[in-house]
């Protein structure tokens, strides 16, 4: 069997793959330095350092899915080339936001059964409390984002996943971790924390 490759495709799908590769390589290493930056307010919750990593790729995966599904009914036909709220987009959206509240709980019940395992003296509740709350106010950030980089890459003539999966990747560490910080900030300040 012979395969034929159409080099003009493969050189646009490489130039538009490695540019956003290597501003995604820079900004995750500013993202590794921002979160050195805040272990402090990170370990005010006992268990919540467990949480970090899962919940961290969790963002930018529940993301990236949602982008390549509304790049996909770009593609399909199924949606219009519009940053709207309405129609498919709205159903992945809905599908995306029931996915990333299940696993956030998962996600905090894991790391609380570990933190006590660990001989740590973790709080469900609070776990819980911290990875929504941060998972919804990323959520909207970054679900947001999927739709219009989705729409706009689509309308420039790119092929959406080979922009936004890497980009919102990226965008789910940032976002995840500022959101993390910034709700523990305000539950210690308020002393729900």
């Amino acid at each position: 069997m012979v395969v034929e490759i159409d080099l003009p495709e493969l050189k646009e799908m490489l130039r538009e793959s490695i540019s956003v590769g290597l501003v995604y390589t820079l900004v995750e290493l500013l993202t590794g330095s921002f979160l050195v930056s805040m272990e402090k307010e990170l370990l005010v919750v006992p268990g919540l350092a467990i949480m970090l990593p899962g919940i961290l790729d969790l963002r930018g995966n529940i993301s990236s899915t949602l982008a390549s599904r509304l790049g996909s009914a770009l593609h399909m036909g199924w949606m219009r080339p519009k940053a709207k709220f309405s129609g498919e987009a709205k159903e992945n959206i809905i599908a995306s936001i029931t996915l990333s509240l299940t696993m956030n709980i998962i996600t905090a019940s894991v790391a609380f059964a570990v933190a006590v395992l660990l001989g740590m003296k973790a709080d469900l509740g609070k776990l819980v409390l911290v990875a929504i709350t941060a998972g919804i106010i990323a959520g909207a950030i970054l679900m947001t984002l999927a739709l219009i980089i989705t729409v706009k890459s689509f309308k420039r003539g790119w092929d959406p996943n080979n922009v936004t999966i890497p980009v919102l990747a990226t965008l789910g560490d940032i976002v995840m971790i500022g959101s993390l910080v910034l709700v523990v900030k305000i539950f210690h300040m308020v002393g729900v924390i």
